[in-house]
């Protein structure tokens, strides 16, 4: 996969998230770039190697073209934070859930462990009914 089919890949997805963000069907996108809808799904499908319609479709979603111009690598995120998620595929999407799972567990584990237990009738504390306890919960 070249460069440019890659960005064309990325500015498609972001014309994706941004009309679904502004919650506009392709239809109503389509209508504002004064475009076809086949137009605007071939783009968010990054099956446009160019088009003088690209403009019109960003400039109906008020994003900003020259955003697009530069053909850099996207910026890595910093060290522990998650990337944008609206650019993920669906396994990249699943291995960053696995992974925050993970992280969520190690801090669970981290967290200190209870050394007292609290009084009986203390608040915030919930007594267990006993077996002899046969009583309604509504009547206790």
């Amino acid at each position: 996969m070249t460069t440019a089919s890659m960005n064309i890949g990325r500015l498609g997805r972001v014309v994706r998230v941004e009309r679904q963000r502004q919650d506009l069907l392709q239809r109503d996108l389509a209508r504002r770039a004064g475009v076809s809808r086949n137009t605007v799904t071939q783009l968010e499908n990054g099956n446009i190697k160019y088009s003088k319609c690209v403009p019109a479709i960003l400039a109906a979603l008020n994003l900003d073209p020259s955003e697009f111009l530069v053909d850099a690598p996207d910026p890595e995120p910093a060290p522990g934070a998650a990337p944008p998620l609206a650019h993920l595929s669906d396994a990249a999407l699943g291995n960053e859930a696995i992974r925050l799972l993970a992280e969520m567990t190690a801090r669970l584990a981290a967290r200190p462990v209870a050394t007292r237990v609290p009084q009986p009738g203390a608040p915030g504390v919930i007594e267990a009914a006993t077996a002899g306890d046969r009583r309604p919960s509504s009547a206790r």
